[in-house]
C-alpha cells in the first residue's frame, strides 16, 4: 500500500530536478526542534495540526477554534517550497535577500546566475531528486540477495524440457544468480534492461588498458543520478552502465560469462506503442542522419518501435501523445539533430463481414450454399471459386493471441522437443474448441442436441484448415474444399491438404502445397475496403481446369496467375457478404467529481464512447466510469477532457479489443424515412465507417470516391462587353 508517511511515495519535479519524501522532512525537523521521529512520521501526513500556542501536535478537534489552521504537511512541507518559488515574482532585491537566506540556512554552494536559474539551483541542491529516489529504494526495496528468492522464478523460469539434454552447468548458473554468488569461479550474468545514448565527451576518462576483456566490454560505470562514475568492478546486485554494446543489442539482452545460461525473461509493460506516425526529413539529404537517429531512439526507449515499409517510409510508434512529443524532442535535439516532418497519427483497422455463423441454421446454410465467387486466370485455363464464412469472435481472439505459439509449431521449432510440442498442441486445440463452445452458448442455444450438432460441425470444419493468414499465423483460415468422391472429377486442379490441421490434430490427408495455399497470406493481408488486414474470416477455395483446355498444347497455368485469381476472388467474396470495418478499442477508466459528471459525459459523447459501467466511490464525492473509446478518436482525448471538466477528471487508457462498426460503408438512403432524414443521397454526409475508410485510403494513396464539387453552377460573366 502506498502511503507517504511510510516513505514509499516521493513528490518530484523532473523539470527543475528536485524531489522529496516525507522522511526527509522528518529528519530535518527532528534535528531542528528535537521532536520525536515517530510522532513526526505520523503527523506530517494526514489531518494533523501543530498548535503554536501549546507547542504540540493535535488532531482536528484541537484546532477547532483557531483560524487559518493548516495541516502539518501543508505548513511544514509545502509552504517552504511555495515560498521559494514565489521569489521569482517578487522585487529583485527582496527576492535575492530571501534566496541568500535560504542558501545560508542550508549551507548551499550556489553560483551566481539569474534569479529564476538561482531558484532552480537552490531547489535542486536543497532537495535533489536522486537522493529522494535512492533513499526510497534503499528503505523500501529488499536487498538483491533477499529479493532473488522470489524473483528468480520470474527472471529465470524453469524449462519444461528434458534436463538430460541441457548442459549440467545451466542449473549451476541459475543457483549462482539466485544466491548472488560473487566468487571468482562463479559465472558472471547481467541483464541489459535499457539502452541509452551518451556523448563520448561526457564519459569520465579512464585507462582503457585495464578493461580489455574477452567479452569486449569497454567500461563499467556506476549510475549516480544524471552522472556516471567509472568503476573497475561491480558487485552482485549492482545497477551499472556498460559501454560498448550498442552495436550488439537492440533493447534488452542477457550477458553471461558462460554459454550455459538461459536468457532472462523479457521486460513487460502495462502499455504498448499504439500511436503510429510516418516521419520524413525536411530535406532529402538528411535521410541518413534521420535513420541513424531513429535507430538510436529505438535502442534508448524500450517502448518505441521503429519500422520501415517496403517503399522506404519510416514509421515511429509511441505509447501516447505525451510520449510521442518526448520522442520528437529527443530525436531533434539529441539523436538525429535534423529537421523532420511528422504525419498525422496512423490508426490500424481490420476488415470483416456481417453475420453470425455460430447458429446451427446459418452454419448448415453456409455448408449447403453454392453461392461461390468465380474468377478465371488470365489465360482462361483455370477457374477459382471462393466462398467466405465469418469465424466466431472467441475463436478469432484465441487464434490471434496464439500467433507466437502457432509460429513455433508450424515452423517446427517446438518439434525439437516432442514432450513440450504435444503439450502446446493439446492446449491450443483445447482452447480453440472451448472458444467455439462459448460462442455457441453466448447466442442463447439452450437445446443440448442442437448445441452438440453445431459443435461437431465446427470440429469437422477445423479439421480442414489448409493455411492461416496473414503472415501464416493470422486470425483468418483457408479451408480445403469438401470433396465427397475420390478422384471422380479429373478437372480438379487443387484438392488441397489440411496442412495446419495435420499438425494440430490427426487427420488422414497427404501433403500437397500449391499456389492457392501460398496466396492465403497475401489475400488476407489487404481487404477490399481500404487494404487493411482481414479479421476472423474463413475461405473455402476451389480451383478447376477447364475440360476443353485440359488436353490443349498451351503452356501450363503459372502460379502467379492462380495466386492473382485467388486473391481477387477472396476480395470479391468479402464485398458480396456485407463488409464491415473493425476498429481497435481502448478500455477507459475515468474518475471525476459529481459536479463535473455532466461535462464529462459531454466530452465522451464527442468521441463515440460507449459507457458500460458507472459507480460512486464510497466515502467520497468521486465517480468511476468504465467505457470503451475507439483508438481513432483517442487523439486529443485527454486535452478535451481537461478542457471540458476544468482539469477535474482524469482518464486511464489501455488497449482492450477489436470491434466491428455497425455502419454499412456503402449505405444509400432507400426508404421514405431515410430519404426524409438524409435526403435523396446527393447531399448525404458520409457515415462514420465511410469517413474512416476514406481517410485510410487517402493516407495510402488509394483512389477515393467523393465529390470534389458539391453544388456546381455555371459561372456567368457580369460585365457586358460591347
Amino acid at each position: 500500500m502506498f502511503q507517504p508517511q511510510k516513505g514509499n511515495v516521493a513528490f518530484v519535479c523532473a523539470l527543475d530536478g528536485w524531489g522529496f519524501s516525507v522522511p526527509q522532512f522528518v529528519e530535518f525537523y527532528r534535528k531542528k526542534f528535537g521532536w520525536s521521529t515517530d510522532a513526526l512520521q505520523k503527523a506530517l501526513w494526514g489531518p494533523w495540526y501543530f498548535n503554536h500556542k501549546e507547542r504540540k501536535i493535535v488532531g482536528e478537534n484541537g484546532v477547532a477554534g483557531l483560524r487559518m489552521a493548516r495541516p502539518m504537511f501543508v505548513e511544514f512541507v509545502l509552504e517552504p517550497v511555495w515560498r521559494l518559488y514565489q521569489v521569482a515574482w517578487k522585487e529583485r532585491e527582496e527576492a535575492e535577500a530571501m534566496v541568500r537566506k535560504v542558501i545560508k540556512a542550508f549551507s548551499l554552494t550556489i553560483p551566481s546566475r539569474d534569479l529564476k536559474g538561482m531558484v532552480k539551483a537552490v531547489m535542486s541542491h536543497w532537495l535533489p531528486v536522486h537522493e529522494a529516489i535512492l533513499s526510497m529504494v534503499i528503505t523500501c526495496m529488499p536487498d538483491p540477495i533477499a529479493a532473488q528468492l522470489y524473483r528468480i522464478s520470474r527472471l529465470l523460469p524453469k524449462r519444461a524440457e528434458d534436463h538430460s539434454s541441457i548442459p549440467s552447468r545451466a542449473e549451476l548458473v541459475r543457483r549462482s544468480v539466485e544466491a548472488c554468488d560473487s566468487r571468482p569461479e562463479a559465472p558472471c550474468v547481467a541483464f541489459v534492461s535499457k539502452m541509452f545514448a551518451v556523448s563520448m565527451k561526457t564519459l569520465p576518462k579512464e585507462s582503457m588498458q585495464k578493461h580489455i576483456q574477452v567479452a569486449k566490454l569497454h567500461s563499467l560505470y556506476l549510475m549516480m543520478g544524471q552522472n556516471l562514475q567509472h568503476v573497475p568492478e561491480a558487485q552482485a546486485g549492482d545497477i551499472v552502465a556498460i559501454r560498448g554494446l550498442g552495436q550488439h543489442i537492440l533493447k534488452t539482452a542477457t550477458l553471461s560469462s558462460t554459454k550455459n545460461c538461459w536468457p532472462f525473461s523479457g521486460m513487460t509493460f502495462q502499455v504498448s506503442p499504439t500511436l503510429k506516425v510516418a516521419i520524413e526529413p525536411s530535406y532529402s539529404a538528411d535521410m541518413g542522419a534521420l535513420k541513424k537517429g531513429l535507430r538510436l531512439l529505438n535502442k534508448a526507449d524500450p517502448l518505441v518501435e521503429v519500422t520501415e515499409s517496403g517503399r522506404g517510409e519510416q514509421f515511429l510508434s509511441a505509447a501516447g501523445e505525451v510520449h510521442l512529443e518526448r520522442c520528437k524532442k529527443d530525436l531533434k535535439d539529441r539523436f538525429a539533430r535534423v529537421g523532420f516532418v511528422v504525419s498525422k497519427p496512423l490508426v490500424s483497422f481490420k476488415e470483416t463481414i456481417l453475420g453470425d455463423e455460430s447458429t446451427l441454421e446459418n452454419l448448415k446454410s453456409f455448408l449447403a450454399s453454392t453461392e461461390y465467387v468465380e474468377k478465371a486466370t488470365q489465360d482462361g485455363r483455370c477457374v477459382v471459386r471462393v466462398k467466405v464464412l465469418k469465424l466466431p469472435p472467441s475463436l478469432t481472439k484465441v487464434i490471434d493471441e496464439s500467433s507466437n505459439i502457432l509460429a513455433d509449431i508450424l515452423a517446427g521449432k517446438a518439434a525439437q522437443n516432442k514432450s513440450s510440442d504435444v503439450n502446446l498442441i493439446e492446449t491450443l486445440r483445447k482452447r480453440m474448441m472451448e472458444a467455439v463452445e462459448s460462442d455457441i452458448l453466448s447466442i442463447g442455444e439452450t437445446d443440448k442436441d442442437r448445441a452438440e450438432k453445431c459443435k461437431l460441425m465446427w470440429q469437422k470444419l477445423l479439421k480442414r484448415i489448409w493455411a492461416l493468414g496473414p503472415c501464416c499465423v493470422g486470425p483468418n483460415i483457408l479451408l480445403t474444399p469438401e470433396i465427397k468422391g475420390q478422384g471422380t472429377d479429373s478437372s480438379v486442379l487443387i484438392r488441397g491438404s489440411p496442412h495446419v490441421s495435420e499438425i494440430l490434430g490427426p487427420v488422414d490427408a497427404s501433403d500437397n502445397e500449391n499456389a492457392a495455399a501460398e496466396t492465403s497470406s497475401e489475400a488476407t493481408a489487404a481487404g477490399p475496403l481500404c487494404d487493411e488486414p482481414m479479421w476472423g474470416l474463413a475461405f473455402v477455395v476451389e480451383a478447376y481446369i477447364s475440360p476443353l483446355a485440359a488436353h490443349s498444347d498451351n503452356l501450363e497455368t503459372t502460379n502467379h496467375q492462380v495466386m492473382t485469381a485467388v486473391k481477387d476472388a477472396c476480395r470479391a467474396a468479402v464485398l458480396q457478404k456485407q463488409p464491415r470495418l473493425v476498429e481497435a478499442m481502448y478500455f477507459c477508466e475515468l474518475i471525476t467529481p459529481t459536479e463535473q459528471l455532466g461535462n464529462m459525459y459531454a466530452a465522451l459523447g464527442r468521441k463515440r464512447t460507449k459507457v458500460f459501467r458507472e459507480e460512486m466511490q464510497e466515502g467520497s464525492p468521486l465517480f468511476t466510469i468504465h467505457a470503451y473509446v475507439p483508438v481513432s478518436e483517442s487523439f486529443g482525448f485527454a486535452e478535451d477532457l481537461r478542457r471540458w471538466t476544468a482539469g477535474a477528471a482524469s482518464a486511464h487508457l489501455v488497449l482492450s479489443h477489436w470491434e466491428a462498426l455497425d455502419n454499412d460503408p456503402f449505405c444509400v438512403p432507400k426508404t421514405d424515412e431515410e430519404i426524409e432524414e438524409f435526403g435523396d443521397g446527393s447531399s448525404v454526409p458520409p457515415y462514420t465507417a465511410r469517413k474512416l475508410i476514406n481517410a485510410v485510403r487517402k493516407q495510402k494513396g488509394l483512389p477515393v470516391e467523393e465529390k470534389v464539387v458539391q453544388h456546381a453552377t455555371k459561372q456567368r460573366t457580369l460585365a457586358r462587353k460591347v
